[in-house]
């Protein structure tokens, strides 16, 4: 009896051991597929929120260029520039409220539209909070010509007003005739920059409609000027007045293997812990004009979870059906011995 007691408890572990065997091939053949299936995915989102990325800096651009080109602004602008300074509650000058009109069709691309002298003092701005404001040419602001709009990298910053990462572009006007289609200022005097505060909120909200609510996450990071790397938050992120208390906005800095792969100019996709250590499947896309990586990841447990319960189903039954099998071989073992 205890001889066949014995053999019956070696054929009953040999069998558990292949059915755990078996559970984890099937769990390792459908997460496979699973996650093959779930990159692709994740890439294919990630090549869409880029084109949406191109398609937020042509109009940022192409508005930019238009106004530049625009005789009526360059006009206004140069008055600006040329008359006293006025106090904030000093009525606008005629000139002022040319160029309110002239930025009103760009307010949903930008922050803050703004005159600076050439010592960087906010002498005009859409935004009349910042009038009389210093904002360096320099480390924060990205000083450049119309020409390097396309190839020169925009400086991203904490913008001391809210924050937040922020890119304020400064292009140049220059003396000389308004009919000239303004290029750059190596052969004219330069009387000032025209400063445009790009709204990070926009393209923010932009990258991340469509997103799978609660299972895709869309997000976009940066390095501040003082080297650390954080989200972009898709709130205004230049301005003087924040709906939200700057002490709740400021932002944790971020870092993972994907992160610092995709800051250091790398795409890719794969499986790896997240900013905030969670296993996540990711695509990652450097962005050079902005400095900045677009990353797209999905939590392991979810994307993994009709593998685990598929897994769990094997096991549960093929143990099940073990002990049924040693159950019966018992019984009909003891009646022949009886």
């Amino acid at each position: 009896m205890v001889a066949i007691d014995r053999s019956l408890l070696r054929v009953g572990l040999g069998a558990c051991f292949f059915v755990g065997i078996a559970t984890l091939t099937v769990y390792q053949f459908y997460a496979a597929r699973l996650g093959r299936s779930e990159l692709h995915h994740l890439d294919a989102i990630a090549d869409d929120r880029m084109r949406r990325v191109d398609a937020w800096l042509i109009d940022q651009r192409s508005s930019l260029r238009q106004q530049l080109g625009d005789k009526t602004v360059l006009e206004a602008g140069r008055d600006v520039l040329a008359a006293p300074r006025r106090s904030r509650a000093a009525p606008p000058s005629p000139a002022e409220l040319t160029l309110d009109a002239a930025f009103r069709a760009t307010s949903s691309l930008r922050v803050s539209t703004s005159l600076l002298s050439n010592g960087g003092i906010i002498v005009y701005s859409t935004q009349p909070g910042l009038l009389g404001y210093y904002r360096p040419l320099a480390n924060t602001t990205t000083l450049l010509h119309p020409h390097e709009l396309e190839t020169k990298p925009y400086n991203l910053y904490t913008d001391g007003g809210t924050g937040l990462p922020a890119i304020t572009l400064a292009l140049p006007l220059c003396a000389g005739p308004v009919d000239d289609r303004i290029t750059d200022c190596r052969s004219k005097r330069r009387l000032g920059v025209l400063a445009a505060g790009l709204d990070l909120g926009v393209l923010m909200r932009r990258v991340r409609q469509d997103s799978r609510s609660g299972d895709v996450s869309v997000t976009l990071v940066g390095q501040t000027g003082f080297g650390t790397i954080t989200e972009v938050h898709a709130e205004r992120s230049n301005g003087l007045a924040p709906s939200i208390p700057r002490k709740d906005r400021l932002l944790p800095p971020l870092s993972s293997t994907a992160i610092l792969r995709a800051m250091d100019g790398f795409s890719g996709s794969g499986a790896y812990l997240d900013a905030h250590g969670v296993p996540v499947l990711g695509a990652y896309r450097w962005i050079p004009s902005l400095r900045m990586a677009l990353m797209v990841e999905a939590p392991q447990s979810i994307t993994f979870a009709p593998a685990r319960r598929i897994a769990s189903g094997v096991f549960v039954i093929g143990n099940a059906s073990v002990l049924f099998v040693c159950f019966l071989l018992a019984r009909l073992r003891g009646s022949r011995t009886v």
